[in-house]
């Protein structure tokens, strides 16, 4: 009985691990990408609601709306990420710091709102759009199948 725990435990610790981590890697390449546009690529939010769907479908003996609390969840992360890096970089090239320095220091506040003002509204829906359409991606993948 316990290494059957432990066998779960561990299975759903690592599944999760990497859903987070998938997410975290969308999020970055999607400021990379943003960095290189010299704008906010607002439509990076779809190939982080692919991976969010990845994800959440290789999340261990989760149910239909865990997996897709979790693919909304993981985007939502994924453009959080995006976005104070965004900012992070946008803070350090316009003061001439270092870009560690202005990571380590800028609040979530100041990311929020300049975040919220470099977006436009259809930038904004579009995310929140991405957000939704991962979630019920992942929630019509987890639907249950018929024998045969």
């Amino acid at each position: 009985m316990p290494a059957r725990f432990f066998t779960r435990f561990f299975s759903r610790l690592v599944s999760t691990l990497a859903a987070l981590l998938l997410a975290a890697g969308s999020g970055a390449a999607w400021a990379l990408v943003a960095i290189m546009l010299r704008g906010e690529a607002a439509w990076m939010a779809l190939p982080a609601a692919v991976a969010a769907v990845v994800g959440a479908g290789g999340m261990v003996r989760a149910v239909r709306w865990q997996r897709a609390l979790a693919a909304g969840l993981l985007c939502l992360m994924a453009a959080a990420i995006a976005l104070y890096l965004q900012a992070g970089l946008l803070i350090a090239g316009g003061l001439g710091l270092d870009v560690f320095d202005v990571l380590a220091t800028t609040g979530p506040e100041m990311a929020g709102a300049l975040a919220h003002a470099r977006l436009s509204a259809l930038e904004q829906a579009g995310i929140l759009a991405c957000t939704l359409l991962a979630a019920g991606v992942a929630w019509w993948q987890a639907r249950p199948r018929a024998a045969g």
